[in-house]
């Protein structure tokens, strides 16, 4: 294996971290940890059936934060991914990941994550997340969430 492959299966780890990391935040409403792994300017999309009709809703990255973490908010969120794809070339990475999404200890839906990071001087941030939100899924092979 040669040192280019090397620094990129470290590159995937760290990646994969910082996924992971947003992913704990939705739960934890750490405000912090977001903007410690979120681009300023960077956008979160979906997009969904609505009654037959696709539905596309876009959110900066400040809405989206200012809502996940507010103060009055005792919602519990679990987001789980299985199985990524991860592309990297040079300072781009792409992350594509099946995923499930609980509520409050409840299956919400489920899709796939589009996650676009960038290097900065201070280490791998997200400058997008897209996201499909399906209702009919093939059961998790990570099994039920703990506590399920």
């Amino acid at each position: 294996m040669s040192d280019a492959q090397y620094g990129q299966m470290d590159d995937r780890a760290e990646v994969l971290g910082v996924v992971q990391r947003a992913f704990d935040a939705l739960d934890d409403g750490d405000e912090q940890t977001w903007g410690n792994l979120l681009l300023e300017d960077g956008i979160f999309s979906s997009v969904r059936d609505v009654n037959g009709a696709r539905r596309i809703q876009t959110t900066t990255f400040g809405e989206h934060v200012a809502r996940a973490t507010a103060p009055n908010d005792d919602r519990v969120f679990l987001e789980r991914m299985w199985e990524p794809t991860v592309l990297i070339d040079g300072d781009l990475a792409v992350v594509w990941t099946r995923y499930d999404f609980h509520l409050d200890g409840e299956f919400s839906h489920c899709g796939t994550d589009g996650v676009l990071l960038l290097r900065t001087d201070d280490g791998w941030r997200i400058a997008s997340l897209a996201w499909t939100t399906e209702q009919d899924c093939e059961p998790s092979p990570l099994g039920p969430p703990p506590g399920a």
